[in-house]
């Protein structure tokens, strides 16, 4: 009984003199893992309405946007801020 009453998902109220106990089923997390970013990209046949605009950086691994925000900038990698700014 000690572990009943110890146990977060257990609720106990009591209705006259008779003590009653809730437990509620944990809701169940949709595993966000199976869901790919391909599963989010256009078709091929899609035309996007705004082509000029590069927006592939979005979707950059780290090391990948540091080189991409330095080729932008126009300087080399290596001098690049290692962190955010302290303000």
């Amino acid at each position: 009984m000690e572990s009943v009453c110890r146990d977060k998902r257990i609720k106990k109220k009591v209705v006259g003199d008779d003590v009653v106990y809730e437990y509620k089923e944990p809701v169940k997390k949709v595993n966000t893992d199976r869901l790919g970013l391909k599963d989010y990209y256009p078709r091929e046949d899609y035309e996007m309405p705004f082509p000029e605009w590069d927006l592939s950086y979005m979707f950059l691994k780290p090391a990948e946007l540091k080189q991409y925000k330095a080729d932008a900038k126009g300087i080399p990698v290596y001098m690049m801020r290692k962190g955010r700014r302290k303000s």
